[in-house]
């Protein structure tokens, strides 16, 4: 696992013994389920919880899954548990075992855990699309002044000057690509070296046929 998961995992098991810990102070006669027969049919959960867990990959949150497949790996994992518990209870005739404290145990926990799915969730997306202070989003009519103010027509095109520029950024291999495929000294082909899309879109609509940006793609992050 890796360490975000590790940490995950680790905060899981403690919601789990808080939980368990919880039902056990509602429950009248508390210390009779911290005996040592109580203490290990928790364990069992405790590690029927554990493979459940890790077999529907209930700790690999990231920022591509979709919260529903979170909150589904979540819920499907947990009533697995139960499934697995409950099966043990019924097939050994247990009858020693308080459901109020299993059921309840499981409930908490998955409460806990699908709040903190959504709010992991919502946290890593809100922090991952947040505004740069130091490129930020541009208003439409900012883009209306900006392309007004340019008359593409009127600009003159030196090929040599762009040659050495486009050498100069990335080498003459990439020129020579580039230049397979787009007209350097055409008006219409737009060459630049930019990670700011306000670059970009600053452009006019249907003005240029070929857009070549010398910077990786991945520089630039869409939001």
């Amino acid at each position: 696992m890796s360490r975000k998961a590790t940490i995950i995992f680790v905060f899981d098991l403690l919601a789990l013994v808080l939980s368990f810990l919880l039902m056990v102070a509602y429950k009248p006669g508390s210390m009779n389920y911290l005996s040592q027969n109580y203490l290990v049919g928790f364990s069992f959960l405790l590690a029927a919880w554990i493979i459940s867990s890790l077999y529907f990959k209930k700790y690999n949150i990231s920022r591509e899954i979709p919260l529903r497949i979170i909150l589904q790996r979540t819920f499907v994992s947990n009533v697995f548990s139960l499934a697995l518990v409950s099966l043990v209870l019924v097939t050994f005739q247990l009858s020693g075992y308080s459901r109020l404290v299993l059921f309840g145990t499981i409930a908490i926990t998955t409460m806990t855990e699908l709040i903190f799915s959504n709010l992991h969730y919502f946290l890593i997306h809100t922090s991952g699309d947040a505004t740069d202070i130091t490129n930020p989003p541009f208003k439409s009519a900012d883009f209306r002044r900006a392309k007004k103010a340019i008359i593409y027509s009127e600009d003159h095109i030196d090929p040599i000057a762009i040659k050495d520029s486009i050498n100069e950024e990335v080498g003459k291999d990439a020129f020579n690509f580039i230049k397979e495929y787009a007209d350097i000294s055409d008006q219409h082909s737009l060459i630049l070296s930019t990670t700011t899309r306000f670059n970009v879109q600053l452009q006019p609509d249907k003005y240029f046929d070929k857009i070549v940006n010398l910077k990786r793609i991945n520089d630039i992050q869409y939001h």
